[in-house]
């Protein structure tokens, strides 16, 4: 009988190790340039009040539940259309561990010549920082961040996050210097900025 409840008993934490990590993740899929608060953090719905999903109220979201909670993008408009998300106010730190991937805007791709079409653009607030990650473990690829003149693009104050495939100081044709005043600033250890192939590296150009 003991022996019987060993195993059950090791089934039973095997099935939450297994169901519990996917049953915590949540997709948030940003449909808005706007820049609309979360009208209520932590009911797991990305709702700005207005029935859409901005960045910021994505983010919030995240931060507000458990989990390392994805977002990604579906903004209307035609395929190849970039997308400029301006921020009125700094966007909120990251503080809980999340995936920012702006490879799934429809028409967005990676590659030795990357498609990118998510601009987190810092022209209404120049001394502001991009994005702020101080929850560690999450991952940002796929977005120019660029047009933070008195600003960081990307603040890194935690373990173990990963910056791949971004351009950042540049536009998405990774040709016209829209700089920030710094790039990255790291303040802690184990993060990977960039990779091993083509789709993982990032191009920092044009920052002051």
């Amino acid at each position: 009988m003991k022996k019987e409840m060993f195993w059950v008993l090791v089934a039973a934490l095997l099935a939450v190790l297994m169901v519990s990590p996917s049953a915590s993740q949540i997709n948030f899929d940003v449909n808005s340039t706007g820049d609309g608060a979360d009208s209520n953090p932590g009911d797991g719905v990305c709702n700005d009040g207005t029935g859409t999903c901005t960045l910021r109220a994505a983010i919030e979201e995240a931060n507000a539940l458990p989990g390392k909670n994805r977002i990604g993008f579906n903004i209307p408009g035609a395929l190849g259309t970039v997308h400029i998300i301006q921020p009125t106010t700094a966007l909120p730190r990251i503080l809980d561990p999340v995936i920012i991937n702006g490879y799934t805007q429809p028409g967005a791709s990676p590659g030795a010549l990357p498609i990118l079409l998510i601009v987190v653009d810092g022209g209404a607030l120049p001394s502001a920082a991009g994005l702020q990650i101080d929850g560690g473990n999450s991952v940002v690829k796929g977005l120019a961040i660029n047009n933070f003149a008195n600003g960081t693009a990307v603040i890194i104050n935690s373990d173990r996050n990963v910056v791949q495939g971004n351009y950042i100081g540049m536009d998405v044709t990774s040709t016209i210097s829209q700089p920030n005043s710094v790039g990255i600033s790291i303040f802690a250890a184990n993060n990977r900025i960039g990779g091993n192939t083509l789709n993982a590296r990032n191009i920092l150009s044009g920052n002051d």
